[in-house]
């Protein structure tokens, strides 16, 4: 490791390293490393969110556009992970450590995993896969490798990531920082997750950082240093005091220490910035369109603004060009607009909710647009101007939609000067208007939930039903029901519940839409509240969502939380493949499923091919481990890889689409693959309603 036969290779790409970053001016021309250390200590919880976690820090690190660093290892590596021993993670950083100083580079180090300080130190020690815990001389010293690090001759400043327990103890003795070779002449910045005796919870503070670093921050700075980021993530991060560290005893150096670029920056240039993967696309079919005897990539979009203003030239062709450079100034106006607007950095999930919004709104995407992966709020901008623009090629009710959605996601006042000035420069205050009409309406249907519990810890139906109404800002409306101990007793409490709330909804001058049904497991393989008749089908009328009893009993706190954890973990997550189907060979060796399930060695949303009939035991199992657990809607059915394709497919509109799927299946007998999956869906609002009922 760090043998000088590995260096000449990289050191061979310098001069494309020195472009890449030259390009924000010359105060950033230096080399950039980084190094992503992510080990899982084998004697702890293990960390669901670290790979993933670690990968996302190393590719946004790595992005030309954003972090820009090379790989921190002469054999070409940014990240290392796996079962790393002491040894290893020692090695891999002293290697790194030397090869920044090779090459004059700054330096980005990221630990992620465990750490711990020793009682009455506040020295934090990393722990490899063959550490024991609080045992110092088998876990990796941070303090010590950061201080070694902004003292090694050649380095350029170090930039410290530290995602662990207590990582407040890594920063290092100012002794170790004012003297050394270097007589004190170095920087370090640090980005620790949590104070010297706190908890860090499963890599938070990566995963918005990621989010941060993505999307960047609403200030007028072109490159991020850890101070902009902490500032952002100490009002996002929940649960852990993240805190941060600065020493620069180098104060004449040219270039200051900085952790990446900032993509809302609103004056970097245009074509750099403000045009996407889509819209560079369209921007070629239009300069093809309107300067045919320029060379190709040549030719901005003020230019295509002018040449389709002054063309005299009427063909199909020009129509379609000029409306590509129209819809395009749209989204450059839109993306410096949700740049400058947006409080504070938003995230991936905010983005794919706001889309799933205009879905709601009737604004699907076109049947042939790509479902390409989308990096930026850009991405997500064009995606909407030109694969939703309708027949008519019209992007205004879309952009419009997306981005009412977006601020209601956000929680933000949507009656406010700002929007309504945008919308007008887009000759858009009609579609703004219909936006915010829909908008406030969905708000509506998610102001009440009527929650209807069947008590027992069998599957034995119960003589009582409790109802209660929730409504956010008001103490909950209850009522227990007194019925026959069967399923024709339940219904008919079903059906004196939902009178009841209607009356009440009716008085607050609201519409009941959403049902929440809770009842032990055994009840839940074989009941189908929304068939049941009041008139027409209740499922027609309203939205149902089950839920498992065990989880409103004071015994669910801690399957609650680990349910938490587990749906923190895949927010922001854009891998539709989230389900784990389970086939029937899995399931028949108990004692080697609740092994795996013990240990989390499956996922916390699980799949059962086959039905599990009346093995109530098995039902439990998987809903105390899974937050999300789904089976064929009959016990006769199986899910097929068809259907399995159209949960992945719709997974960002669940649990919503099962019933837009349950009244399309009623109202027209069509096939409606999502109707053979029966799901017990527990969301984050409905983990949080529990603790009402847990008091």
């Amino acid at each position: 490791m760090g043998a000088p036969g590995n260096e000449l290779p990289v050191a061979g790409r310098r001069r494309r390293a020195g472009c890449r970053s030259a390009r924000v001016g010359p105060a950033m021309i230096g080399l950039r490393h980084c190094l992503v250390v992510a080990v899982d200590y084998d004697g702890k919880l293990r960390l669901a969110r670290l790979a993933r976690a670690a990968q996302d820090l190393a590719a946004v690190l790595r992005d030309p556009h954003i972090g820009a660093c090379d790989p921190g290892l002469p054999d070409g590596r940014a990240l290392v992970d796996g079962k790393l021993t002491k040894q290893d993670v020692d090695g891999h950083i002293t290697t790194a450590i030397e090869f920044a100083g090779v090459r004059r580079a700054t330096l980005i180090i990221a630990l992620l995993g465990h750490g711990f300080v020793v009682e009455g130190r506040s020295r934090l020690y990393y722990m490899a896969h063959d550490s024991a815990e609080h045992v110092r001389n088998r876990a990796v010293n941070v303090p010590e490798h950061l201080s070694v690090a902004a003292d090694h001759p050649g380095v350029n400043g170090v930039l410290g990531l530290v995602d662990t327990c207590m990582a407040a103890g890594a920063v290092p003795d100012a002794g170790d920082l004012i003297a050394g070779v270097r007589s004190g002449q170095t920087r370090l910045q640090l980005l620790l997750a949590a104070g010297v005796v706190q908890q860090a919870v499963d890599l938070r503070m990566t995963t918005s950082l990621v989010e941060v670093l993505k999307f960047g921050l609403p200030i007028d700075k072109d490159v991020l240093a850890i101070p902009d980021v902490h500032g952002s993530l100490r009002g996002t991060v929940t649960g852990q005091s993240v805190g941060s560290f600065a020493y620069d005893g180098a104060p004449g150096s040219a270039e200051h220490l900085w952790l990446a670029h900032n993509r809302r920056y609103s004056r970097r240039n245009v074509s750099d910035g403000l045009i996407g993967a889509i819209g560079a696309e369209q921007l070629a079919t239009a300069r093809a369109i309107l300067l045919p005897d320029q060379p190709a990539g040549v030719g901005s979009l003020m230019e295509l603004r002018r040449a389709a203003e002054t063309t005299t030239i009427e063909t199909p062709a020009t129509v379609r060009a000029r409306r590509l450079v129209d819809t395009l100034s749209a989204t450059e106006r839109t993306a410096a607009f949700v740049r400058r607007w947006l409080p504070a950095a938003p995230t991936t999930v905010v983005f794919r909710r706001a889309l799933v919004a205009l879905d709601r709104q009737g604004i699907p995407p076109a049947a042939s647009s790509p479902h390409a992966p989308f990096t930026s709020e850009i991405d997500y901008i064009e995606h909407v101007a030109f694969a939703r623009s309708g027949l008519d090629g019209d992007y205004r009710a879309g952009l419009v939609a997306f981005v009412a959605a977006l601020a209601d996601e956000l929680r933000m006042d949507l009656d406010v000067l700002e929007l309504a000035k945008w919308a007008a420069e887009l000759n858009a205050n009609l579609q703004l208007g219909d936006a915010l009409r829909s908008l406030r309406a969905e708000q509506d249907r998610r102001a009440l939930r009527l929650v209807v519990r069947l008590p027992g810890p069998t599957e034995s139906w119960p003589d009582t039903v409790m109802a209660s109404l929730h409504e956010d800002g008001q103490p909950p409306a209850r009522w227990v029901i007194t019925c026959a101990g069967d399923r024709a007793g339940a219904d008919e409490a079903l059906h004196k519940a939902i009178h009841w709330a209607e009356k009440l909804a009716a008085e607050r001058r609201r519409r009941l839409w959403h049902i929440d049904v809770v009842a032990p497991a055994g009840i839940l393989l074989t009941w189908h509240p929304e068939d049941a008749e009041r008139i027409v089908r209740l499922g027609l009328l309203y939205d149902f969502r089950m839920h498992w009893n065990w989880r409103t009993d004071h015994d669910g706190r801690a399957v609650n939380l680990l349910a938490v954890q587990w749906l923190d973990s895949i927010a922001s997550t854009t891998d539709e493949q989230v389900m784990e189907w389970l086939p029937s060979k899995v399931l028949q060796d108990g004692p080697a499923l609740r092994s795996k399930l013990v240990n989390q060695q499956h996922n916390g949303a699980l799949g059962l091919e086959h039905h599990p009939g009346s093995d109530v035991a098995l039902a439990e199992l998987l809903l105390t481990h899974a937050p999300i657990v789904m089976w064929p809607r009959e016990s006769t059915d199986t899910i097929d890889g068809k259907v399995r394709q159209h949960v992945a497919d719709n997974w960002q509109r669940l649990p919503d689409e099962f019933g837009h799927a349950y009244r399309r299946w009623r109202r027209t007998g069509g096939t409606e693959p999502l109707v053979a999956v029966r799901a017990v869906w527990e969301d984050s609002d409905w983990l949080d309603l529990c603790s009402v009922f847990q008091r």
